[in-house]
């Protein structure tokens, strides 16, 4: 029974290092990737894009939903359409759409986040909303890229989720040039059907 107990204990203590370990900063992850796979395009200077806090309170009662209401709610949707365009934005629905997980708000963020059908998580997306200053961030793993569409004015601002979320991707595909096996397998199965341009 002792054996057990520390074996539980030690599994705990690695557990929290692990949960507490820090995230790439997006300028270290920026060295990794290069520019070239990892782009941010900041939309914080456009007037007609209007970030208001009071306008995404409403959005927490979507917490440990599935639905997808959010991405055509009158704020989100307005801003994710202004940012993305609508073929931007219907390449970011299908790359959140397969592998739907649960919506979260976690540290002030809500977060919706998916895979595309049959990818294998190759193509992915996350949807961010700051419930503090009313931000939204579209960030979009596609093509071996990390596209990033977001109202904050620099990728500084991301929050630590949204590192750790290309952090993970990163770990399990490596980069353009270094891929990990996984990756390399996954594309084989996957053909032709994993790229932005197919339906």
């Amino acid at each position: 029974m002792e054996q057990i107990m520390k074996k539980i204990l030690l599994f705990l203590l690695a557990l929290s290092v692990s949960l507490n370990a820090q995230a790439l900063t997006y300028t270290e992850l920026e060295q990794t990737l290069g520019t070239d796979e990892l782009l941010f395009l900041s939309f914080a200077e456009h007037d007609e894009i209007l970030v208001d806090a009071d306008s995404v309170t409403h959005l927490r009662s979507y917490h440990n939903q599935y639905l997808r209401e959010p991405m055509y709610d009158d704020y989100v949707h307005v801003i994710l359409q202004q940012i993305l365009g609508n073929r931007g934005f219907k390449h970011l629905f299908r790359n959140l759409g397969g592998g739907f997980v649960p919506i979260r708000i976690l540290d002030e963020q809500l977060q919706m986040k998916g895979t595309r059908d049959h990818c294998g998580g190759m193509e992915e997306a996350l949807i961010l909303v700051d419930m503090r200053s009313g931000d939204v961030t579209s960030m979009l793993y596609s093509e071996e890229t990390f596209l990033i569409h977001s109202t904050y004015a620099t990728p500084q601002q991301l929050p630590s989720r949204a590192l750790r979320w290309m952090e993970r991707i990163l770990n399990a595909y490596g980069t353009r040039d270094n891929p990990t096996r996984n990756k390399v397998l996954l594309r084989k199965m996957a053909g032709d059907w994993c790229h932005a341009h197919s339906a």
